[in-house]
């Protein structure tokens, strides 16, 4: 840490490129190492490198995503996939952070076609969730090469096909409550998706696609410039399992983003996530707090739950 942190006596940081580069395939050899303690060293170092501009999370996952020499050393191959999940947890998995399907998959098919059972079941692992945030079209090409019909059958039974029953409407009431508590009613439905422009198709790439996989596309890469609209419809894509693999976990990711914003709907969204445990930690105060802050945006859903009134038909 001092060492991407190195500053001259102006306060500039100073460029440390190159002493990184002789130490940082020192640093990813280690992430496989038998004594826990350094393995874990290792992967605090390479976190620390990726979150500072002198490195940065391109320059770590590239190295990372480099395939070992000797790759019949299935702890160097399982330590570089669960290191890449980690990365994938912090920074945005796309080409640009050499975290995109392209990136990845090389390194994860020499783990599909591993004889070790770790090592397999982490690259296993690390594709279902390239599947969840690229969908199928960019991982299923790179499934070819998979050797093992043992893993194929894997494969196909955790990718499934994104189906599965939609989200169940919260609750009548929050455990807890900030403000008297009405008489007990039926639960709010869900808020459904909104539309960030009209879903017919035409030549205008400024128009909303008809196919549900585009439709996925478009709404991410205006989510990825900021779009709260755009975010919001992307969460109840992977709530759904629309045009993507439903993902629990994606879907609350991204109301986070568009609740952020003040996305009343994402906001309360984001609530059921929370109270329900689905895609984050349960946490019910947090729930009642981002329920409060729709409520207090006159979001009907929120104020029912909450007991404040509110016709969650509106």
């Amino acid at each position: 840490k001092a060492l991407v942190d190195m500053r001259d006596d102006s306060g500039r940081q100073v460029e440390v490129r190159g002493v990184l580069d002789a130490g940082i395939v020192t640093i990813v050899s280690k992430l496989g190492d038998s004594n826990t303690r350094v393995k874990d060293e290792s992967a605090k170092a390479l976190m620390i490198l990726a979150e500072n501009q002198s490195g940065g999370c391109s320059y770590v996952a590239g190295h990372v995503l480099k395939p070992p020499k000797q790759q019949n050393v299935y702890k160097n191959i399982t330590a570089r996939l669960e290191f890449t999940e980690q990365l994938m947890d912090k920074f945005e998995p796309t080409p640009t952070n050499n975290l995109g399907t392209d990136n990845i998959m090389p390194l994860a098919l020499i783990g599909l076609n591993s004889s070790n059972a770790d090592t397999r079941s982490a690259a296993v692992n690390i594709t279902v969730r390239l599947h969840e945030v690229h969908g199928r079209r960019q991982v299923d090409p790179h499934l070819k090469s998979v050797s093992s019909e043992a893993t194929k059958k894997i494969l196909q039974e955790r990718l499934g096909t994104g189906g599965g029953p939609s989200q169940a409407p919260p609750p009548a009431a929050a455990p807890a409550k900030p403000k008297p508590a009405a008489p007990a009613k039926k639960a709010a439905p869900a808020p459904g998706n909104k539309k960030a422009s009209s879903p017919v198709r035409q030549q205008d790439p400024e128009q909303e696609p008809e196919d549900e996989g585009e439709k996925v596309q478009w709404y991410r890469k205006k989510a990825d410039a900021g779009d709260a609209d755009a975010q919001y419809n992307l969460a109840i894509c992977y709530e759904e399992g629309k045009g993507v693999a439903k993902s629990e976990r994606e879907a609350a990711k991204w109301f986070a983003k568009a609740a952020a914003q003040g996305d009343a709907d994402a906001q309360f969204s984001l609530g059921v996530c929370y109270h329900e445990g689905k895609g984050v930690d349960k946490d019910d105060a947090k729930a009642i707090e981002l329920w409060t802050k729709a409520a207090d945006q006159g979001n009907q859903d929120a104020k029912f739950i909450l007991g404040m009134g509110g016709d969650p038909e509106q």
